[in-house]
């Protein structure tokens, strides 16, 4: 039986053209190759069928709609992966081998897009339709959903290239990626819906960074692998890192950083309220504090301390524009470096406290 092809077409719409790439072929992944090298998936070699290959992967990603055709009595489909806003990300790909060929089940494959607002100084992940439902196993309305990166990387077990996405979306941010630059990494996550959280799910993810007309777009495809590349752990486990965090009974958020973003991007230990809205809304900084934090920042930098500790203002995007709160945060990097990871320690603050 055929295996399913997995296309990406992350550059669609790009202020350059990017051509799409193969990820994933013969029933394993494929690191960005050329789709001129689907002429090795057809029967016979058949340029006919490779040209109508081509010219499918051009409509469903124009158009959003699946095709389907028997072409010198091969079948063929080709089916839409979409990120948001209906915008396909990816297309699926079967061959058959003859006219009577009929395909397995569909891979499950979702589309995302990070999306940073300068003028807000905010981070959202953008969602297509099915992503949670395939990938993360969230029962829930098929619709675009925006959330916050907490929200997704609660779901991790284990993302081996994680120090690496940081610097590479910095780099994205300030325009020293060529358009279409990628980047690629497996990634183990756990379901929603599994009642035993020790249940594990081998994903690969790819990435693009795409100019379009007005901004940069990091764009991402996630694609469940693990019935041919079962889940093992690899890198940080975030699962064990949960336990032994909420093992004390601190009235304090735990938090994972990418210091190249300034991101939290897991919450190990869930932040007391008001601070607790943090796992689901971006934080905002008094304007005031900037170069306290600055400096905290720039000594772990310049390796003068181990740790850093300061006071600042919070805020919420999602809640009112004039409503503060007091906290201290203390940062305790893995490593140090602008490119680093490390964990914020976070406790809300009582005005008097604030000004001792």
């Amino acid at each position: 039986m055929s295996h399913w092809i997995v296309v990406e077409t992350m550059g669609t719409g790009a202020h350059e053209e990017i051509d799409p790439s193969v990820v994933f072929k013969g029933g394993k992944r494929s690191q960005y190759t050329s789709v001129d090298r689907l002429r090795h998936e057809v029967p016979r070699g058949d340029y006919t069928v490779l040209a109508w290959i081509l010219q499918a992967l051009d409509t469903v990603t124009a158009t959003g709609r699946p095709e389907s055709a028997v072409i010198s009595h091969v079948a063929i489909v080709a089916e839409p992966v979409f990120g948001p806003n209906g915008v396909v990300f990816a297309v699926q790909l079967w061959i058959g081998d003859d006219a009577d060929s009929t395909p397995p089940p569909r891979r499950l494959v979702g589309g995302f897009e990070f999306v940073y607002d300068e003028e807000l100084d905010l981070a959202q992940i953008h969602e297509g339709p099915n992503i949670e439902r395939d990938i993360l196993g969230i029962d829930g309305p098929t619709q675009d959903i925006i959330r916050v990166a907490p929200e997704v990387f609660q779901y991790f077990y284990d993302f081996p290239r994680e120090s690496e996405i940081g610097p590479f979306v910095r780099d994205m941010k300030a325009g020293r990626l060529e358009n279409g630059a990628t980047f690629d990494s497996s990634l183990t996550v756990r379901h929603e819906r599994d009642s035993d959280d020790q249940l594990r799910y081998r994903c690969y993810m790819t990435l693009r960074a795409v100019r379009l007309p007005s901004r940069w777009a990091l764009r991402g495809v996630v694609h469940d692998i693990n019935d041919v590349e079962p889940a093992e752990f690899l890198a940080f486990n975030r699962h064990t890192a949960r336990v032994i965090a909420n093992l004390e009974e601190r009235e304090s958020g735990l938090g994972r950083i990418d210091f190249a973003t300034g991101l939290v991007t897991d919450w190990l230990r869930t932040p007391p309220p008001p601070l607790s809205a943090w796992l689901t809304d971006s934080p905002i900084f008094h304007e005031d504090e900037q170069e306290t934090i600055a400096a905290a920042q720039l000594a772990l930098l310049t390796r003068q301390q181990d740790r850093a500790t300061y006071r600042a203002r919070i805020r919420f995007a999602g809640g009112p524009t004039d409503v503060w709160h007091m906290a201290q945060f203390t940062i305790t990097p893995d490593k140090h470096g602008e490119d680093g990871l490390g964990f914020l320690t976070v406790e809300p603050l009582s005005k008097e406290a604030m000004a001792s």
